[in-house]
């Protein structure tokens, strides 16, 4: 019989299993996903805009959602918030035919602010003889809108040219400020910000509700007839991205879009809470003074979501909250963070789902890597015993799985023992191709064995 010299390590057979470590580690993490959801049903979105209004009251005007202090119908909102919707566009007032009002184009209740469309104000040349084709000096005057004022946080005064000089004033002369753009080489404006060249900005001041626009000339764009218009106008940084193209836009564009604070009342939170037309309304929540100005705003307690200007189930509410007065962790710390503020569950979910798969991303990684390792010792374990045995000295020597070792020995049976010795026990073992071998196992050492 022949006799052959095998060397394996015991580790093989732990690094054949890790794939599916792996595997089990997965379903674990997405078992423990499944039982931290909540099994009962949420409440509806808090951004469903029927959550936002009276009873019975038009929420939305075209694309624009009407939350309640702010309606439509009589009845549906609070005095000084009335919204006209004319063909699908909401507008601030009732009167159409007064030049206070203005379009609406978003209505952001918990921030205070609103979004609108307001004029802007040009100044044209004739590219033949340099001639004043057209000129407007534009007023806004939201002085009948007594709840509402030009947000100096988020507005800029801005003049748009290459050759413009545009100024902002009050109608009282209480101040005037403004800016300059000029240039005769196009390949000087930086697109994508308003930084001086092509495009200019100037602060504006707090409570700003009457006041005029107006973009002049030096040089009659005599140095820039290719672009013969300035402009000037009220803009909400955050929605001005200036480049060169826009140039030609505003040659057709008639509006910007703006911001405007709006307050309840001209009162501080201290002289309104008491009086029987005090807005915060929802047992859940709370008074703030707005820092534009005389005035207050009404948002939810830590923890609740909602309108604390309603007073029914669409008022500040724990979104959160349970049948059976239980909640995740996740749920916890969610109401946490979230301080009154609106959270849509489809970014809830996203971040969970995020959190998750990055855990499982990097649990996965860090094992893939340890299994690499492992696999790059084995190897240079069974190298070493391999010449540890001689094996570098005959080239008939071959090294056998330990799957093929327990099927030669049937197992390493007790039937199959031809010798035990003080270093390990000799199995007779028989290959597929029906070649006797003998297999030494020797006894563990430094959880190392040698086959």
């Amino acid at each position: 019989m022949e006799e052959l010299l095998i060397q394996l390590v015991n580790r093989q057979k732990k690094m054949a299993s890790w794939p599916a470590h792996l595997f089990l580690l997965f379903l674990c993490l997405v078992l423990l996903a499944a039982r931290a959801t909540p099994q009962s049903t949420l409440p509806p979105s808090v951004d469903s805009a029927d959550r936002w209004v009276r009873p019975r009251c038009q929420s939305k005007c075209g694309n624009v959602s009407i939350p309640y202090p702010f309606g439509i119908d009589d009845g549906c909102f609070r005095t000084g918030f009335e919204i006209n919707c004319t063909n699908g566009t909401a507008y601030l007032g009732l009167n159409l035919n007064l030049s206070s009002n203005m379009e609406v184009v978003d209505i952001q209740l918990l921030q205070g602010t609103l979004g609108v469309n307001n004029d802007i104000a040009r100044d044209c040349y004739n590219s033949t003889d340099r001639s004043q084709s057209s000129h407007n000096e534009t007023l806004i005057n939201i002085l009948g809108l007594k709840n509402y004022k030009f947000s100096s946080d988020q507005n800029r005064f801005v003049a748009v040219g290459c050759d413009a000089l545009g100024y902002v004033w009050s109608q009282s002369e209480d101040f005037w400020t403004g800016c300059m753009s000029f240039w005769t080489n196009a390949s000087l404006v930086p697109n994508d910000t308003c930084s001086g060249i092509g495009c200019c900005t100037a602060l504006i001041p707090i409570d700003l509700r009457n006041f005029s626009l107006l973009v002049e000339s030096y040089y009659n764009h005599s140095f820039c007839m290719d672009t013969p218009c300035s402009y000037a106008f009220l803009a909400d940084l955050s929605k001005l991205n200036f480049n060169l193209s826009n140039l030609t836009e505003y040659t057709s564009r008639e509006k910007a879009p703006a911001t405007l604070d709006w307050v309840i009342t001209k009162q501080t939170c201290e002289e309104a809470k008491g009086n029987d037309g005090f807005a915060c309304v929802s047992p859940n929540s709370y008074c703030l003074n707005s820092t534009n100005g005389p005035g207050y705003l009404c948002n939810c307690s830590k923890g609740f979501l909602g309108n604390p200007y309603l007073n029914d189930s669409n008022g500040c509410s724990d979104l959160f909250a349970k049948s059976d007065q239980t909640s995740t962790s996740a749920q916890l710390f969610l109401r946490h963070v979230s301080n009154g503020a609106i959270i849509e569950r489809g970014a809830i979910l996203a971040l969970a789902h995020g959190a998750g798969f990055s855990l499982f991303f990097l649990i996965a990684i860090v094992s893939w890597l340890y299994w690499i390792y492992k696999k790059r010792e084995l190897g240079e374990l069974k190298q070493h015993f391999f010449e540890k045995n001689g094996g570098s000295l005959r080239q008939d020597i071959r090294l056998f799985s330990s799957e093929e070792l327990e099927a030669a020995s049937d197992n390493y049976n007790q039937s199959r023992i031809l010798g035990e010795g003080g270093t390990g026990t000799v199995y007779r073992g028989v290959l597929p191709n029906q070649n006797a071998i003998a297999i030494k196992k020797a006894k563990i050492s430094n959880d190392e064995a040698e086959v």
